[in-house]
């Protein structure tokens, strides 16, 4: 990979983003002999995945966690042969039951007979994870949101609350709007397996960092890649499309590859416009809202996993790191206006629900949905999200393509689905450009 400051050729192809989607893109196409230019917004490239320098070590300010259930993302790691490591695993676990912290080996035993109730009849409902718009009951379970299905329930009131904090932390947002068939997807790429589907979204990472990874990929692209530029504008033009930023252009290309999140698609200026279809799922947007946070804790706990009430601003935390006779934990919550990662004494406020005499040295995170090229963490869904918009926004206008983790087919929202988004929008690019 190539970095420029003033490209003035024209390119096969403009790819905007520079994360695992775009990058993915930039070398399936570029070692295809396309002349490929990245536009990345950032100074540097990754999107929503980042490791970078704090308390001393390398930590994940975003996506972290992969797994070999997920296909792509791990055929990336074989190719480059990349360690893994597992995320400590809790010798305790702390939550609350009408307002008194409880304490035992693990939580999610008492959780068992909630999730099977919750995911009845997965298989019937998304049988083909891949291919979810031809499940037979898609357009009954896509209306439910994931509050409506536990509302169906009749769970006792403390299970209640700790099945919804669960989900509050899985969709990193409220129930609310989060959507049941999204959660049914992940459940069903998970082999229909609840524990496997766990094991997947949080415990397996990279040694190296996501960026081992990400370097990886660069390294086996030859595109030209521009950093710190916005682009404003996309215009269809003779015999291509003008790509505009906000202190150049245009940038000559036959073809567009967008990796925005979908909560920033908007950002963009396309003519002709994209279709009403799309542009409604990007006003609507997506149910993540939340944040993640470090906290570099006095003293040495034992690996343990915390739990809060529904609602809370933190919705679970765990340990993650010993630091020097120290330790290093990461959480949640489900919405970035209610906790500062970066506000010690905020911070220390919250864990003291789990660990009164808890002494918080510092704390520090990211907030993605202040960032303004994300306004988002993860991507989920929203409830009948699925049915209206899944198969508009991965239908290419002309040249125009979209990619990212948000437009996946599989692993909506995980490094996963970027990967497989890049991959698969790179071969429909190639068609065009071969076309």
């Amino acid at each position: 990979m190539r970095i420029v400051e003033t490209p003035t050729e024209t390119y096969d192809v403009i790819i905007v983003g520079a994360g695992f989607a775009g990058m993915t893109a930039s070398r399936e196409l570029s070692n295809r002999g396309w002349k490929t230019l990245i536009l990345e917004g950032r100074d540097r490239i990754g999107g929503r995945t980042w490791t970078d320098k704090r308390f001393g070590r390398d930590l994940e300010m975003g996506g972290t966690w992969v797994h070999w259930s997920q296909p792509h993302v791990w055929a990336e790691i074989m190719r480059y042969g990349l360690e893994i490591t597992s995320s400590p695993r809790a010798k305790v676990a702390y939550w609350f039951e009408g307002g008194e912290l409880k304490k035992g080996p693990s939580l999610y035993t008492n959780l068992d007979e909630a999730f099977q109730m919750f995911i009845q009849d997965s298989r019937e409902h998304i049988p083909l994870p891949y291919d979810p718009l031809q499940s037979p009951t898609i357009k009954d379970i896509d209306k439910l949101s994931i509050k409506e299905r536990l509302d169906e329930l009749d769970l006792d009131p403390v299970t209640y609350d700790l099945f919804k904090n669960f989900w509050e932390a899985v969709s990193n947002g409220s129930t609310e709007t989060a959507g049941y068939s999204m959660a049914l997807r992940w459940y069903s790429l998970a082999m229909h397996d609840w524990r496997l589907m766990l094991e997947t979204l949080a415990t397996y990472k990279l040694a190296k960092g996501t960026k081992a990874l990400l370097e990886s990929i660069a390294r086996d692209s030859t595109a030209d890649i521009r950093f710190s530029t916005t682009v404003a504008r996309v215009e269809k033009g003779e015999g291509g499309y003008e790509v505009y930023t906000k202190d150049a252009g245009p940038f000559k290309t036959k073809a567009v590859i967008v990796t925005l999140p979908i909560n920033v698609l908007h950002k963009i200026a396309f003519a002709p416009a994209l279709s009403k279809q799309k542009q409604l799922a990007a006003s609507e947007g997506q149910t993540s809202r939340g944040m993640k946070f470090w906290a570099k804790l006095r003293g040495k706990y034992e690996p343990f996993a915390a739990y809060a009430p529904a609602g809370s601003a933190i919705s679970n935390c765990h340990y993650e790191y010993e630091a020097n006779g120290d330790s290093i934990i990461v959480g949640f919550g489900p919405d970035a206006a209610m906790l500062d990662p970066n506000d010690l004494v905020a911070i220390q406020k919250e864990i003291r629900r789990w660990f009164p005499n808890a002494d918080v040295l510092a704390s520090t995170g990211h907030n993605w949905v202040a960032d303004e090229f994300s306004e988002q963490t993860w991507f989920f869904e929203k409830s009948n999200h699925q049915t209206r918009y899944l198969a508009e926004l991965q239908r290419p206008e002309e040249g125009v393509f979209l990619s990212g983790a948000d437009y996946a087919s599989g692993w909506a929202g995980m490094i996963d689905g970027a990967i497989e988004s890049g991959l698969a929008v790179s071969q429909k690019v190639q068609q065009y450009l071969d076309f």
